[in-house]
């Protein structure tokens, strides 16, 4: 009998698809959707707050039962039946995600399906199912009550059963789902089960970016009432013509769960309490009888009253009050009461702008999806509440819930702590596409499920003050469904204006709400007139080291009236904590015997074992590079179907590979010789799923093809292979990571030779003897690392191919909400002061209120004089009774008079909170400016050349040495770079100082394809030839070494001056003249090592977090100190990090005392790792990074900016590039000193390398 139940209920009527794979039902025995709130007995526990100490409230969270099936039909039948025994399952927590507790795993895509979509069909073959099976008691008073079962959230889609009685079906997996279920309950243990489908057809409205995850991952609850209760209820606050009077109106609905009554009626009453409880005077219109519906059905009744002088809600003073509803019976006995935390605040949109309470907005905002790095989406309270001070902290103050609304907890704490909300329904079928023919948008077969969201997120959070726009949705085209999901809206809620981006300009949105969008195009909007704002619904993408220039954004956004901010994308990382598994490497079977790193799983080779869903990663080998006119590439292969490039044997992207090419449908052998030479053919009908040779050939004249023995493409050309720096990759391009090949690999064999076809294929004993060649038997393996680290997964790292790789990882803030150092800039841009200087020397300044509703009267403003960064002097400003969006001016008393030569002075305006807050301590720092002081700067000391000890000049064959009192020095005669440099006989240089143009791309620059475009200057230093060197004696204290050289692939020239002092500096000046054709530079600057004593590092620059160029606002100048360990940041993907700007001076302090003083000439960046430029670039995650025990120094004229307008193509803005288009010349001065010698007497000395 159980397999016949378990299928009949789960196929629908209207035909024999299952609910699941049913377009036409979105939900079977749901209750309709309503406000989120609690029902009460009486006023003391509703008074005493919190849903746990209420006795009508269960809740049924914890270790529940749990099965795991591939797919629907395969589970086990009958499990929701009461005899079922369930003592084998396995139990897992409610709420949770399965795939975060080992079963199928968790997958990350941006804005592809993770099945092949054909809609409205969910997946068949693979479509795993959880079910869930958990026991609960009730007390015996609520078998005389209506008992609601509440899921606050579930996904994909699911049915349930208690006591082995059907309940329902839902899906829309953001919203709640509920069902009545008095009638099903019985005396002592009750039997609650849930079948849970990973995808389903609405599956194909939840193509959002973000993990792929699913389960019950929101509260599972019981509430208890009377049956005829209060079902629902509507709160408006309206105004009249004066904001000082209110109105108030709850539309009430009470509904009959069934109940055969003999109650005439009931009364309602809405009691209105301030924050200090006091109960405030209403009209007579807060109470109001109402008539007892039929089974079923519901009565509906407003309740009013006129309410003066409120208090109005905004995110800076978010005030609130306690509406409790009562519902009394004809003999005043209280039945039911519900509170409800309601604000006074009116939502327009006029003039062209968004205004709150009548007043234009500003939304310094963010997306955040719901995230937790060890529960994914079953994000607990606290972490809630962690979010919300986080945001108050950094001056945000608003929150887009992309892409879905977010759990109702969430709107209580916004409510409470001041956030701005756009609510976003859980809409997004971003893989179908936006062409109109296709898109879900604009199907008028999917109106309902588009409605069915939309309408659940309105009914559920339609209460909440902190709600401030609706949103359709996300992405998901547009057309004829979101015309009218935006009517209903606007007649359902006209409070409230509706948001959609895919809108753009057409009369469904209210809100101009591009993504995206850059300055310029933003000023062209705001410099006309409009009647509707615009809002960046997404903007800055914050991808790893990102946020570039935020703050020419912000200077167009306050120029124009029409422009009201954004929401930059997105709040926190979205990266899972993971336990690194063993790590391994495969030893090529050729002569040379290389460990690769290996990634994936062995399982069935064409003999043996071959290479599964993985790849290996070979370090740079010299006898690999093979250049010049002779090339074959052979391999073993069972693929699977690709989309896209499937590297199968690759030397980088700029030399050579055999591949799958981006098609999906060629096989490709390309060459590369300045450009891609390349030789396609199409993959044969049989290619997937069987064991396939394939080989590539060139000769110097003809690139040759063969699959399986057959010749079946052949290219001339004419020309040689050029050499990169690529990495010999199989089943994975270097260059491009996240190409992989889909399938398994057997062998690779790599030749310097042009073999003829004979030669080909020879799986056992190849005739010829392989340059380069691998196999994955057991004997090919060695274990690298034991693993048993944690660090933070992202697309891939779960076997989930394809993905998207780190894509997920956009945030301000790490998984664990430790901040990206792109967060400080956000809260410096977001600040809402601004303070400027009329006249520095005079002391005065002029300060923005940049506030919509405070006052600066309620801030504490302060000055701070530093002298080179330490404090010499602060005092109080007096209170400034500033309106918000006025401008005043603030005098500063006299500062002291400079005392110390060469020394620099900054002064330091700041706002801060003059008490404690929900979410700060008394003295949080809002807002802050600061200003140099040119003109307190006195003279610094200069040096003369006659007092200089005498140096010693030995010229040997290898190189040149210098010698003074204390140290020794050595310029390399083949390189000219510094290569020794010996202080009282220890060697400071761990690796020799020369040029570097190259940065280890951040997620921008391999979005904007920087390393193709400019890779040209990665081994340009390292690669130069040394034209010219030359030595001058200037005089006995003086020596001077010239070097010249011309860079590698015609880049241009670079030459360097050496001037070594009897003192021991050493003033060194570069100069780089690059090529007028050549590309932009990502740097200009020098790199050396220095050797492991060198442990912390003090410098006078901007700090103390990592700053560059386009992302320096929020970074101050001052006297920083770091242990050198510290100073990298720990991006979720290993990239450029790390960089402090605009530094007079840095100190490496060597352990025992004194150390090395770096002074710019007159300013540098400076950069040190505990690990290399080629450590940090091959890895993927920071476990993988191989920590050094010296330190690798990066000392720059500049480096370019880091960008951020997107991460998939958008440059850094002009003024932050390195143009190939002039000469860089730069000029440093190197200090050791010796203990006891104080780092500023020698910092604030003036040097120069004039002749």
């Amino acid at each position: 009998m159980f397999p016949l139940l378990l299928c009949t209920l789960l196929l629908p009527q209207t035909g024999q698809r299952p609910d699941w794979d049913n377009l036409e039902v979105l939900g079977r025995n749901k209750l309709p959707p309503r406000a989120s709130f609690y029902s009460y007995p009486d006023r003391e526990s509703a008074e005493a707050g919190g849903r746990e100490s209420n006795d009508q409230f269960r809740l049924l969270n914890g270790n529940w039962a749990f099965h795991w099936s591939p797919k629907p039909d395969a589970g086990p039948a009958g499990f929701q039946s009461l005899e079922f025994e369930d003592g084998g399952w396995d139990r897992i927590p409610v709420p949770s995600n399965w795939q975060l507790h080992g079963y199928d795993p968790p997958r990350y895509l941006n804005h592809p399906y993770c099945f092949e979509p054909n809609p409205p069909r969910a997946p068949v073959d693979f479509n795993p199912v959880g079910r869930y099976r958990t026991r609960f008691s009730i007390p015996d008073r609520w078998r005389q009550q209506a008992v609601v079962l509440h899921f606050a959230g579930v996904k994909s889609a699911f049915h349930a059963w208690l006591n082995g009685e059907y309940l329902g079906y839902s899906q829309g997996s953001m919203t709640p789902a509920e069902f009545e279920i008095s009638e099903k309950l019985r005396d002592g243990e009750n039997l609650l089960a849930v079948e849970v489908y990973r995808w389903s057809d609405g599956s194909y409205l939840e193509c959002q970016d973000m993990w792929r995850l699913s389960g019950i991952f929101r509260d599972v609850y019981l509430t208890a009432t009377p049956k005829v209760h209060l079902w629902d209820f509507e709160v408006q606050t309206t105004f009249e013509q004066s904001l000082d009077q209110a109105r108030l109106r709850i539309l009430a609905e009470v509904r009959n769960h069934g109940a055969k009554t003999e109650l005439q009626g009931l009364n309602l009453q809405a009691r209105l309490f301030n924050r200090e409880g006091r109960e405030l005077d209403t009209d007579a219109g807060m109470r109001r009888t109402v008539s007892i519906p039929a089974p079923g059905q519901s009565s509906r009744v407003t309740l009013e009253s006129r309410v003066w002088q409120p208090q109005l809600w905004s995110a800076e003073s978010p005030h609130l009050y306690t509406l409790r509803l009562e519902v009394r019976d004809f003999q005043g006995r209280l039945r039911e009461v519900v509170p409800c935390r309601i604000g006074f605040r009116e939502v327009k949109i006029e003039g062209g702008q968004l205004k709150l309470n009548r007043v234009p907005l500003t939304i310094r905002g963010v997306n955040r999806h719901e995230h937790d790095p060890d529960f994914g989406r079953a994000i607990p309270y606290e972490r809630m509440l962690q979010d919300v001070k986080i945001l108050k902290q950094n001056n945000i103050n608003a929150v887009r819930t992309s892409h879905y609304p977010d759990d109702p907890r969430w709107y209580d704490l916004c409510d409470r702590f001041g956030i701005y909300l756009v609510d976003e329904a859980n809409i997004e079928s971003h893989g179908i596409g936006y062409d109109p023919d296709r898109t879900l948008g604009n199907k008028p077969e999917w109106l309902e499920a588009h409605m069915d969201r939309t309408r659940s997120m309105v009914e559920r959070d339609k209460n909440h003050p902190s709600v401030i726009v609706w949103s359709l949705g996300n992405e998901a085209g547009d057309g004829v469904n979101f015309e009218a999901t935006s009517q209903w809206v606007r007649q359902r809620d006209p409070s409230r204006p509706v948001h959609y981006e895919r809108a753009g300009q057409r009369p469904h949105t209210d809100v101009v709400c591009p993504m995206y969008a850059s300055v310029d195009w933003i000023r062209r909007y705001g410099g006309k007139v409009q009647e509707r704002p615009l809002i960046l619904c997404e903007y800055a993408h914050a991808m790893g080291n990102s946020v570039g220039n935020l703050q020419e954004y912000w200077d167009v956004i306050y120029e124009h009236p029409s422009l009201q901010g954004g929401f930059i994308w997105d709040f926190v990382d979205q990266g899972l904590r993971h336990q690194a598994p063993p790590k391994y490497q495969v030893l090529s079977r050729d002569r040379h015997r290389v460990p690769a790193a290996f990634e994936g799983t062995s399982g069935p080779g064409i003999r043996g074992q071959g290479m599964q869903s993985g790849f290996c990663d070979f370090p740079p080998v010299e006898a690999w590079d093979v250049t010049g006119k002779a090339l074959s590439l052979e391999a073993w292969v069972r693929p699977q179907r690709q989309s896209g490039h499937g590297p199968i044997l690759s030397k980088g992207d700029h030399q050579f590979a055999l591949k799958v090419a981006a098609s999906g449908r060629d096989l490709e052998f390309f060459i590369f010789d300045g450009t891609w030479i390349t030789c396609q053919a199409p993959l044969p009908e049989d290619w997937a799923g069987r064991w396939h040779h394939v080989a590539g050939v060139f000769d110097g004249h003809e690139l040759l093809l063969y699959i399986d023995g057959t010749l079946v493409a052949r290219r001339t050309y004419d020309g040689r292979i050029r050499s990169s720096d690529g990495r010999i990759n199989v089943g994975r391009n270097s260059t491009y990571p996240k190409r992989r090949f889909r399938g398994s690999i057997d062998e690779a064999r790599l030749y310097d030779q042009a073999l003829q076809a004979e030669q080909l294929g020879h799986l056992d004993q190849p005739p010829v003897a392989p340059l380069m060649s691998i196999g994955f038997e057991p004997e090919d393996f060695q274990v690298e690392s034991p693993g048993g680290q944690n660090f933070w997964a992202y697309g891939g790292d779960f076997g989930d191919h394809p993905s998207d790789g780190n894509f997920c990882c956009n945030g301000l803030l790490l998984p664990d909400r430790r901040p990206n150092p792109s967060l400080f800039e956000v809260r410096k841009v977001y600040q809402p002061i601004r303070i400027e200087a009329v006249n520095l020397q005079l002391g005065k300044f002029r300060v923005h209120n940049l506030y919509n509703f405070t006052s600066l009267n309620q801030l504490r403003a302060n000055w701070l004089l530093r002298e080179d960064g330490r404090l010499l002097a602060q005092g109080r400003l007096p209170s400034l009774n500033l309106p918000p969006w006025t401008c005043g001016d603030l005098q500063l008393p006299s500062l002291p008079e400079p005392q110390v030569p060469g020394a620099r002075y900054t002064l330091t305006v700041e706002f801060r909170t003059s008490q404690a807050t929900s979410w700060a301590e008394a003295g949080h720092r809002i807002a802050w400016d600061q200003f140099e002081l040119p003109w307190l700067q006195a003279a610094p000391q200069t040096i003369s050349p006659e007092s200089m000890p005498p140096l010693a000049m030995l010229e040997e064959e290898s190189q040149i040495r210098i010698q003074g009192p204390d140290f020794e020095a050595a310029v390399d005669k083949q390189s000219g770079a510094l290569i020794s440099w010996r202080q009282r006989g220890e060697e400071w240089l761990q690796a020799p100082l020369g040029p570097n143009f190259w940065r280890v791309p951040t997620d921008n620059d391999r979005g904007n394809r920087m390393p193709r475009r400019q890779g040209i200057w990665k081994n340009a230093g390292r690669n130069a030839t040394l034209i010219t060197l030359e030595t001058h004696r200037l005089d006995l204290g003086r020596i001077e070494i010239r070097a010249s050289s011309r860079l590698s692939a015609g880049t241009g020239s670079w030459q360097i001056r050496y001037r070594f002092h009897g003192s021991g500096d050493l003033l060194l000046e570069s100069v780089l003249e690059p090529s007028s054709d050549s590309a932009n530079l990502p740097r200009v600057g020098l790199q050396f090592g220095l050797t492991a004593p060198f442990q912390t590092v003090e410098w006078y620059g901007r700090g103390p977090h990592e700053n560059y160029w386009d992302r320096r606002t929020g970074a101050a100048l001052g006297r920083w100190k770091a242990a050198i360990q510290d100073l990298p940041h720990p991006y979720v993907r290993p990239q450029e990090n790390g960089n402090r700007c605009d530094n007079l001076w840095a100190f490496f302090r060597h352990q025992q005392g004194g150390g090395l003083l770096i002074q710019g000439m007159p300013q540098f960046d400076f950069t040190a790792w505990p690990y290399t430029a080629e450590d940090l670039q091959q890895a993927n995650h920071q476990h993988e990074i191989q920590q050094r025990d010296w330190t690798t120094v990066q000392l720059d004229l500049r480096q370019m900016g880091v960008g951020g307008d997107n991460s998939w193509g958008a440059l850094p803005h002009p003024p932050y590039r390195l143009s190939a288009g002039r000469s860089y010349r730069f000029q440093l001065r190197l200090r050791p000193l010796s203990e006891g010698e104080e780092v500023l007497e020698f910092a604030r000395q003036n040097w120069t390398l004039n002749n």
